[in-house]
């Protein structure tokens, strides 16, 4: 899915208009939230490495 002027509105003064697929804007809104709550490396790595990894392992068991 992707946001474009046919879709909705993109009179979007508070962020950066550009038309770009969901999943970089998920992953911009992630970067984001990670800035604001001040994560630490650690977090980070078990948010995304860490979970990723349990799920392959859980699958692969």
């Amino acid at each position: 899915m992707f946001l474009s002027p046919k879709s909705c509105n993109l009179n979007l003064t508070h962020c950066e208009p550009q038309t770009i697929p969901v999943v970089y804007e998920e992953l911009r809104a992630l970067k984001y939230a990670v800035k604001q709550t001040h994560l630490n490396l650690r977090d980070i790595e078990n948010i995304f490495y860490n979970n990723a990894k349990h799920i392959l392992e859980s699958i692969t068991a």
